[in-house]
This record gives structure tokens, sequence and C-alpha cells, in this order.
């Protein structure tokens, strides 16, 4: 198995991450694997989660998420997706499981405790 490429010098990783339950967890590189298979970067250990789920990919300065044909679907704030552009602040469902997408590069979140308190709503 070759390794996937970091995220270019300017890394993200203390900038940009997904927020489980209150968990953080850092987008370290241009792809992220999502679902319940070990192998994923993100492992989701929920029944309903496929094996190979989502995917978050870097593209062009901005994070992408694709639905990789998930038996449940993959959902950004309700909407059911195939592909779809990240913005600070969205939610992310995977078969039930929310995620919440923190980008601290832009202003649209002020902070995490705004944006976790819609994970408890």
């Amino acid at each position: 198995m070759t390794e996937q490429p970091q995220l270019p010098e300017n890394n993200f990783t203390e900038k940009v991450f997904l927020v489980i339950g209150k968990q953080l967890f850092p987008i370290k590189k241009e792809v992220t694997d999502l679902g319940r298979h070990p192998a994923n970067d993100l492992i989701i250990y929920e029944a309903d989660v496929s094996r190979k789920h989502a995917q978050i990919r870097y593209e062009k300065g901005a994070f992408v998420l694709y639905d990789l044909n998930a038996k449940y679907g993959t959902f950004v704030n309700n909407d059911k997706i195939d592909r779809c552009q990240l913005n600070s602040g969205d939610t992310v469902t995977l078969a039930g499981t929310p995620l919440l997408f923190i980008d601290r590069r832009s202003p649209q979140v002020s902070g995490i405790d705004d944006a976790t308190a819609r994970l408890d709503e």
C-alpha cells in the first residue's frame, strides 16, 4: 500500500478537522477515507455506515466530500449528496452519524463551541 501525500507545506492539520461527538479528527491528507473498515483514516463503528462510505479530497484549495455509493447515503446539512464542497460548519451525516466539518482557515465559524452545539440539537 502506498502512502498518501500529506497536504501542502501550509499544513492545515490544526485548522481543518471533523468533530465527532466531542472528539476532533484533524484532516491530514489530500484524501481522507471515512467508513467502518479498519483501513479507513476515520473509522466509524456504526452498523449502518458502509465499509467504504465516503471520502474527503483536498482539491484546488477546498475540501470536497464524495459519497462512495454507500447504502444509506451521505448527507451534508440534510441534503443527500454524491459530491459536495464542504464549508466550515457543515454537518456531514453518514448513515445517521453526524460529523461537523470545521475549517478555521475561513471566518464563517467563530469557534468550536458554537459549531459543536449544532451536533447536540
